[in-house]
């Protein structure tokens, strides 16, 4: 007899077999051909919090929460950074302006170094946490359609369900201990 796979469930569960017949619906559909569908949303799998405290990985259910919609905030961040990139501090038009306290020149390079700051807090603990698969980590905790199906059939990661998991839990984990290295002024 064959050797049983050990990465692969057992049975799949339903909401991947949803987001599995939801993918080849639709590109195996005649409209995706004339553009007339709009590609798929894949729903976005039960975030699990609860991890057993002998967890080499355990934070707290709150605390992943916590850390979870921080790293949502990701992809608005970037956004802002770019659109500062080409902002103007002072504009010179020859008309009066208001005064504000401080310099705006100095506001604006201040909100992109904080902002700078977030997005490579989230790479660089990606990286740190495997450098092969980086950027499915970061695309898996910073965009909340991105499930485990997306990642796997979309992005093709390399690797089971159960590495992508450990790998998730690890990346929180460090993030846990960055952002309280930060907070309470320790350099990591």
């Amino acid at each position: 007899m064959g050797a049983v796979r050990s990465d692969l469930p057992a049975v799949p569960s339903p909401s991947l077999l949803i987001d599995i017949f939801t993918f080849f619906s639709y590109y195996f559909s005649p409209n995706v051909l004339g553009g007339i569908v709009e590609p798929p949303v894949f729903t976005m799998g039960k975030v699990r919090a609860d991890l057993s405290r002998k967890n080499k990985y355990w934070i707290s259910k709150h605390r992943f929460y916590e850390l979870y919609h921080f790293c949502l905030q990701y992809q608005e961040w970037k956004d802002e950074y770019v659109m500062l990139d080409g902002k103007k501090a002072m504009v010179y038009d020859g008309m009066p302006h208001g005064t504000t306290v401080g310099s705006p020149t100095e506001s604006l390079a201040i909100r992109r170094a904080i902002l700078s700051e977030k997005i490579d807090l989230i790479e660089k603990t990606a990286y740190e946490t495997d450098p092969d698969y980086a950027k499915y980590i970061v695309k898996g905790v910073t965009d909340e359609n991105a499930t485990f199906t997306y990642l796997k059939m979309i992005m093709g990661i390399p690797c089971s369900d159960f590495t992508y998991y450990e790998r998730r839990r690890k990346f929180f984990w460090l993030l846990d201990k960055k952002i309280e290295n930060l907070q309470s002024g320790t350099k990591m």
